[in-house]
């Protein structure tokens, strides 16, 4: 592993020592017992040992979580990356939309803001002992995610608009009546949970009208009027540990 920063964590902050046993991640589902073979001040080496638990054994999860994230203000968004990543959100799409303070960049900067993403999300899996990585898409308009293939409803894509102040079904309700009625098929089909939340300063009435259209359905997380990273967070925790009894 030639990476100073990874390096510097496993020497001087972990205190790995030459011949200490780690667990690996590779990011795809792969879980290694290793020891650790050199440690230098810019690579170490390990021996796999014994393949953990790998993606095959893992098999596959009957739902699938899909954060649908605003651009909001840097350290908040990055904080939700770090969460969601934690809680197994599979996918993250970042979006701009009217009231988004964030607005998208130039591709250079773009592609700078997306490597920091990586790297975040990357972190919060090891952490969490995460065997996959969640996908993290380019930041895109409402008005384009609306349309990806995705979020189509008619495809089994469950898609939950978290509303505040409105008279909507508690998202508890949604989710454990869709379990339910999956449950009741044998765990045959595959939930795809979309949570879509808004912006700092919230949806106009427009782009209401043009999600409600899309497919969405109000989904309320309370009375208590929530930051967007609370909201996101707080849907994605309730939607795992729903959904997980599935599995």
């Amino acid at each position: 592993m030639d990476d100073g920063a990874v390096v510097h964590q496993l020497q001087h902050v972990m205190r790995f020592e030459k011949g200490d046993l780690v667990n690996l991640l590779d990011g795809r589902g792969n879980m290694w017992l290793a020891k650790i073979c050199q440690i230098a001040r810019s690579l170490v080496t390990f021996e796999l040992l014994e393949l953990l638990t790998d993606a095959q054994r893992e098999g596959c999860s009957n739902y699938q979580v899909i954060s649908l994230l605003p651009l909001l203000k840097g350290p908040r968004f990055e904080w939700a990356l770090e969460k969601l990543t934690e809680l197994k959100v599979d996918r993250i799409i970042p979006f701009a939309s009217a009231r988004t303070v964030v607005k998208a960049k130039v591709k250079e900067e773009s592609e700078g803001r997306q490597r920091r993403w990586q790297n975040i999300v990357k972190e919060a899996a090891e952490q969490s002992e995460r065997l996959h990585l969640p996908v993290i898409d380019p930041p895109i308009t409402l008005e384009e995610m609306l349309k990806l293939e995705e979020l189509d409803s008619t495809k089994g894509a469950l898609n939950l608009l978290l509303s505040e102040r409105d008279q909507a079904p508690n998202i508890v309700q949604i989710l454990e009546s869709e379990t339910t009625a999956n449950a009741a098929l044998g765990n045959q089909t595959c939930i795809r949970i979309c949570l879509l939340g808004g912006p700092e300063g919230g949806f106009t009435e427009e782009e209401k009208t043009l999600i409600l259209a899309s497919g969405f359905q109000k989904a309320s997380l309370g009375r208590t009027i929530l930051r967007g990273e609370t909201a996101a967070i707080l849907a994605a925790g309730i939607a795992y540990a729903i959904a997980s009894t599935l599995d």
